[in-house]
């Protein structure tokens, strides 16, 4: 299922030339918050891997498969209760001749929600 313009939105890309951060809102009306979990609603982890997933698809036109996740930490719940807009920042992206590593942060300008470490092949879209 694809997430962008449905679960999330961008609302900022990155300049050439700077951190590579992504500004997202998310949408607290989606029907997943609605199941995970009935009034008390948070990200799934594996909403937030999807999330990664689509903007590094967007930004290297190449549709990629996820071939390891070397770790993941939550640091804070991220619930849209108390967060709508946050940034997805890449701390580090090395692209390879088939695979593409990243380091990720979920994060606003006062909190850590997730850091991500994860691997990813892909083939040309």
């Amino acid at each position: 299922m694809q997430l962008l313009n449905n679960f999330f939105s961008i609302t900022s890309e990155p300049l050439e030339g700077e951190k590579q951060s992504y500004g997202i809102e998310l949408h607290p009306d989606h029907f997943i918050f609605a199941a995970h979990f009935p009034g008390n609603p948070i990200v799934p982890g594996v909403c937030q891997i999807q999330m990664i997933t689509e903007l590094l698809e967007k930004k290297f036109a190449k549709r990629l498969y996820v071939k390891e996740i070397k770790n993941i930490k939550y640091l804070n719940v991220l619930t849209p209760n108390e967060v709508t807009s946050l940034n997805i920042t890449f701390q580090k992206l090395t692209e390879e001749e088939t695979s593409l590593k990243a380091v990720v942060l979920y994060e606003t300008s006062e909190k850590q929600y997730a850091k991500i470490s994860l691997t990813y092949v892909y083939e040309m879209i």
